[in-house]
């Protein structure tokens, strides 16, 4: 992914990884969850770095207490960062909606 990112990406191109988790049968018997990894990669480092507002951090490791976001609000948040860093400048950008449309 790296090598493909680096021939091929442009300086505005955004990458949202989104890793796995166990499949329910296995997560519910080992007590888990259904968390999984999300990451922003992009050469603009504005762009990126904007992603910390929502508890992203650097680099791919995890943090032991790393922000939980539900799928459901990954939408909003792509959504208002794309806004304020590639959009018309407008008043006030989409509401950040951590849990998605209730």
């Amino acid at each position: 992914m790296t090598d493909f990112i680096l021939k091929y990406a442009s300086a505005d191109d955004l990458f949202v990884l989104i890793g796995d988790h166990q499949p329910a049968m296995i997560t519910a018997y080992k007590k888990g969850d259904f968390d999984t990894p999300i990451h922003i990669i992009g050469r603009d480092s504005a762009m990126v770095n904007s992603f910390k507002e929502y508890g992203f951090v650097e680099g791919l490791e995890l943090e032991q207490d790393a922000t939980v976001i539900h799928h459901a609000g990954v939408y909003s948040m792509l959504q208002r960062e794309l806004i304020r860093n590639y959009g018309e400048p407008i008043e006030e950008l989409p509401a950040y909606l951590p849990e998605g449309v209730q």
